[in-house]
């Protein structure tokens, strides 16, 4: 997210806009591994350039603990 110039509150934000809509598939790392929803989200970044961003995470059970492992441009 560094590298794209997004501060912490910019990808809080952009994660606060993800809906259905958004949701691509999900992915499993592993035949046991945990799975990974993929969303792909348009998001107005620092330079005001609207960025088509490919988000990965994973959602625990309760919603608490949120695990991104992937925040960039789509590629």
């Amino acid at each position: 997210m560094e590298n794209l110039g997004y501060a912490p509150e910019d990808v809080h934000r952009c994660l606060q806009l993800l809906n259905d809509c958004h949701f691509k598939h999900a992915e499993r790392y592993g035949a046991a591994g945990p799975w990974f929803d993929v969303y792909l989200v348009p998001y107005s970044g620092p330079t005001g350039v609207v960025d088509d961003l490919y988000v990965k995470l994973k959602l625990d059970r309760d919603c608490v603990v949120v695990n991104l492992a992937s925040f960039h441009r789509e590629r």
